[in-house]
């Protein structure tokens, strides 16, 4: 409601009244009231009060105006309970933004207008480039949270812990979640299998040094970090169940039923560099008998979360294999990132163990 009011003190301030009759300004007002309950876009809202302007040029004016304070009327002020971050836009953060069916006992989200099924509305900090998205989903018990979703700029793991430090210091999510894609171990997983592991390890930490017969040569030092216990535990009891509800949505369009989906907890190594060698690959695999897969930023999500609010958040990462370290595809790409997001926010609308701070 103060955000609210803020955007009704900014509209009586902007918008003349000889352009702007009170009449046309309490509906915008109500409108934003509306917006705040998911009912209606700020599309909706834009075509509604241009209609009123009386001339070309200020109907412009009034269309940038509206969709600046529908956005503040929309923009989280708060905490919230969950952030869902991944590294990539495309095809990674696009599928979380098109999810758009639960399977939670109790309820179901209604169909929404707007950027995407769900209902995710865009929305951006002041001093802060980076763009983020925020909705509600049903919980389990009938109860809704509040998720924000988003991704920086490059890959990696400086730039995802640049953005995971924002989410965590700017919102205080009970939960932060990091899904997409990752390499998996051959012989251990397949593609579409899901990765939730519970300890990440830096595969290129160390000391380089040179070594006269065979030269240079990386001794390794991995940095390692945890994800939460209880998280973990809970996936591994109700993983395969919750891989089943994914799986049979996806099938006959994203899946194939030949086999079941696996959930993986074991180890997971992080690094700075793409992998599409499968000598590289191996010499990894080779350092840790319970790894099984490889990607970029998990490390720099759950290190964030460690060092910045660990009596706060809990830290988890729910990937999706769509490679083997070689012969990296868009067809698997966008598969995996699909399965990776529909598991990430299908845990988040049950999940028992995570600590909700709000009721």
């Amino acid at each position: 409601m103060r955000d609210v009011r803020k955007a009704a003190e900014v509209v009586r301030n902007r918008v003349p009244s000889a352009h702007l009759a009170p009449g046309p300004r309490s509906k915008l007002l109500q409108a934003l009231e509306r917006i705040r309950s998911g009912d209606v876009t700020a599309t909706d809202i834009v075509n509604k009060v241009a209609a009123t302007a009386r001339d070309a040029e200020f109907r412009s004016s009034v269309e940038r105006l509206t969709l600046a304070v529908t956005e503040m009327a929309v923009r989280p002020s708060g905490p919230v309970d969950a952030v869902v971050l991944t590294a990539l836009r495309d095809p990674e953060l696009s599928e979380v933004l098109a999810w758009d069916t639960i399977s939670s006992p109790t309820k179901k989200p209604a169909r929404k207008e707007g950027l995407d099924e769900l209902g995710w509305i865009p929305f951006s900090n002041a001093d802060d480039l980076q763009g983020w998205y925020h909705a509600r989903i049903p919980r389990w018990d009938g109860a809704e949270i509040q998720v924000v979703c988003g991704s920086p700029d490059q890959m990696g793991m400086v730039p995802m812990a640049v953005a995971a430090t924002k989410a965590l210091t700017t919102w205080s999510p009970s939960i932060i979640v990091l899904c997409g894609i990752a390499a998996g171990v051959q012989g251990k997983t397949n593609t579409g299998d899901i990765l939730v592991p519970e300890r990440v390890f830096v595969h290129d930490s160390g000391k380089w040094i040179d070594d006269s017969a065979h030269g240079p040569q990386l001794v390794r030092d991995p940095w390692t970090v945890m994800a939460d216990s209880s998280l973990i535990q809970e996936l591994k009891n109700t993983g395969a169940e919750i891989a089943g509800i994914v799986q049979a949505r996806g099938l006959g369009t994203v899946l194939s039923a030949h086999r079941k989906l696996a959930v993986h907890t074991q180890a997971l190594a992080c690094g700075n560099a793409v992998m599409d060698s499968e000598e590289a690959f191996r010499a990894i695999v080779a350092t840790d008998r319970k790894l099984t897969g490889l990607e970029m930023e998990a490390f720099a999500v759950l290190y964030a979360v460690r060092w910045t609010a660990p009596r706060l958040t809990s830290g988890v990462v729910i990937k999706a294999v769509s490679d083997h370290g070689v012969g990296k595809e868009d067809e698997y790409q966008q598969r995996a990132s699909w399965i990776s997001a529909q598991f990430a926010l299908e845990y988040l609308s049950r999940s028992r163990a995570i600590n909700w701070r709000r009721p």
